[in-house]
């Protein structure tokens, strides 16, 4: 990440595979913006927003959020289906 100069777009498969939290992934991108760097998720293409701005500030935490809640709703899957098999 510290390679990456202004003006280049960083792409990511999903905003998920970027940080392990919400809060995270949301001061990453806040550090992106405030170096000139965009963003670009393969799996959430609205998530190319300018990160200096207020309006592209929200977006990306409402995508943070989002993408919290796949990983915790995948983790819950995981441990359920764990709790099954081992019945």
């Amino acid at each position: 990440m510290e390679h990456l100069r202004e003006g280049v777009v960083l792409v990511v498969r999903a905003l998920d595979r970027l940080a392990g939290s919400k809060r995270i992934a949301i001061e990453v991108i806040r550090d992106l913006g405030k170096r000139g760097l965009r963003l670009r998720s393969l799996t959430e293409p609205f998530l190319d927003v300018d990160a200096s701005t207020p309006m592209g500030e929200a977006t990306i935490g409402i995508m943070a959020v989002l993408a919290q809640l796949r990983m915790s709703t995948i983790r819950e899957n995981t441990r359920r289906g764990a709790c099954a098999c081992s019945s």
